[in-house]
């Protein structure tokens, strides 16, 4: 939660706290590393007179805790209706009757990772802290040099829109099933067979890139990607 306060930390008006995500616009956020930096025109909450030591990640943030519903939500789900059975090992073992339950508890988490919903940025974002090149230095990269952790900074956070966090030990977590179906909905989006309008604003070189780069950085996908395509194609 977002509160504002006075320079003592006393607060100054109950009515105004906030929860903020990727989808918060910039002038409604008060930290993270790119709010201390350069934001052209665009104004944030960050030069208000507050002191913080805690650095706010609103994607990772809020893409852990779509992780963690999901985990939470879908095993208990399976739980109560498996009558005794043992957990699906695949979404192709998950019993057609509670099928649409799970995947209203799983689409959230792929909109998360798609970064659907996430306010954009009308001005150009630059860091005075070097976190910027220390962040773009992490995670795996395709023979072409190209990783998810890449920023862009100019209209939105990553130059390729895909969260890094599928990369993460809570996201590898998830019940198999879980997965299966986070991959199945990415490789639908990635592949233009899904042209819901949530999913516009991700164009054919974005949906290329993001294809690419999960197929040499992410084994589990791009074994889901191999089986969902025809004899003789990849």
């Amino acid at each position: 939660m977002s509160t504002k306060v006075d320079i003592n930390g006393l607060l100054l008006e109950p009515d105004t706290s906030a929860a903020t995500t990727d989808q918060t616009p910039l002038r409604d956020r008060w930290g993270g590393w790119f709010v201390s930096g350069r934001q052209g025109s665009q104004v944030h909450l960050g030069n208000l007179l507050i002191q913080s030591k805690d650095e706010v990640f609103e994607h990772q943030a809020t893409v852990h805790n779509q992780i963690t519903r999901v985990n939470c939500k879908a095993r208990n789900l399976v739980a109560r209706t498996s009558q005794g059975q043992p957990e699906p090992a695949s979404w192709g073992e998950v019993p057609a009757k509670i099928r649409p339950a799970l995947q209203k508890i799983v689409e959230p988490l792929v909109d998360a990772l798609l970064f659907v919903d996430a306010a954009p940025f009308t001005d150009k974002i630059q860091s005075t802290s070097g976190f910027d090149r220390w962040f773009q230095a992490q995670g795996p990269r395709d023979p072409q040099g190209r990783s998810l952790p890449e920023l862009d900074l100019q209209t939105r956070l990553l130059k390729y829109p895909l969260s890094y966090l599928v990369y993460s030990e809570a996201f590898d977590a998830l019940p198999a099933y879980a997965r299966d179906y986070v991959y199945e909905r990415l490789i639908a989006v990635l592949s233009d067979q899904d042209r819901s309008t949530e999913f516009a604003r991700l164009s054919a070189e974005d949906r290329t890139a993001i294809t690419s780069i999960l197929r040499a950085t992410k084994p589990e996908f791009a074994q889901a990607l191999d089986k969902s395509q025809p004899a003789g194609q990849g």
